[in-house]
C-alpha cells in the first residue's frame, strides 16, 4: 500500500484497505478508510477504523459500490 501511494501520489485519505486477518493490521495503519469485514478476527475488527459486511454479504463490494455511486469516501 505505501508503495503505491509514494508511486501515484495518492494520501492515507484517499487510501482505502479491507482485510480479515492479523496480516492486514499493518495495513490498516496505512488508510484512513480502514475497513474490517464482519467475519473477520475480533482483534483485527478491534485494529480498522470501520467493520462492513462479510465475505460472503459481499461487505467489500457493498462499500466499493457505494463509493463509486457517491463519487466520495
Amino acid at each position: 500500500v505505501e508503495f503505491l501511494q509514494k508511486q501515484y501520489d495518492i494520501s492515507s485519505q484517499e487510501t482505502m484497505v479491507f482485510g480479515d486477518n492479523c496480516n492486514d493490521i499493518p495495513m490498516f495503519g496505512k488508510a484512513h478508510y480502514s475497513y474490517a469485514v464482519r467475519n473477520a478476527r475480533l482483534d483485527v475488527k478491534d485494529q480498522a477504523r470501520y467493520v462492513c459486511g462479510s465475505y460472503e454479504e459481499d461487505g467489500v463490494l457493498a462499500i466499493l459500490k457505494e463509493v463509486l455511486e457517491n463519487g466520495e469516501f
